[in-house]
């Protein structure tokens, strides 16, 4: 346990330029992120629901803001950090909202991807590709993935339809440095990710 901690804060100091703070293939919920309604199967986090009047109105969440919440330390000398995400995603009918956001932990939340749907079609597998320039120092983020669909007409129906294929979260700069932590602090840490 105590290797494989000191092997990851290595990787991270002594990558060229650029270190991975998260990456999820979406296969199963990432440890320590909490889950209200997405599904996994197949390989990705899917939301695959179709609502009418009767069957009533659909959200999902997919955070890492749980009782214990799950924040992802930029380290110290980043210049840049890169959110990349894969999915696809079908919205068609009356009232369809999704989105992504990303926390900087600073009090600041960045919609990354949101998409409004109503009384319309939308569809789109380009990735959601963001950048954060320039990150104060400190920064600890955390990712929230919403959808819902609602339908309030008589014979009428709403489908929201998203997959999330993976997601890989990068830190770029000349010097990438961990925080000054004591051992306590380090499996601490750890044992939130585990």
């Amino acid at each position: 346990m105590h290797a494989r901690i000191l092997a990851a804060a290595l990787a991270v100091l002594t990558a060229a330029n650029a270190g991975v703070l998260f990456e999820t293939s979406f296969e199963s919920l990432p440890p320590g992120w909490s889950n209200d309604n997405w599904e996994f199967y197949g390989g990705d986090a899917r939301i695959d629901v179709l609502v009418n009047h009767w069957s009533g109105d659909f959200q999902a969440d997919m955070h890492t803001y749980g009782e214990q919440p799950v924040l992802y330390f930029v380290p110290d000398g980043t210049d840049s950090v890169v959110v990349h995400i894969e999915h696809d995603i079908y919205m068609g009918g009356e009232d369809i909202y999704a989105f992504v956001s990303v926390s900087d932990g600073l009090g600041s939340d960045t919609l990354i991807f949101e998409e409004q749907v109503s009384n319309d079609g939308f569809s789109t597998d380009d990735p959601v590709h963001y950048v954060l320039h320039d990150p104060q120092p400190d920064t600890w983020l955390g990712f929230q993935f919403h959808g819902e669909a609602n339908n309030h007409y008589y014979m009428a129906t709403s489908q929201l339809d998203w997959r999330i294929f993976d997601m890989t979260v990068l830190a770029y700069g000349d010097s990438l440095a961990l925080p000054s932590m004591t051992w306590g602090a380090i499996k601490l840490q750890a044992s939130i990710c585990d």
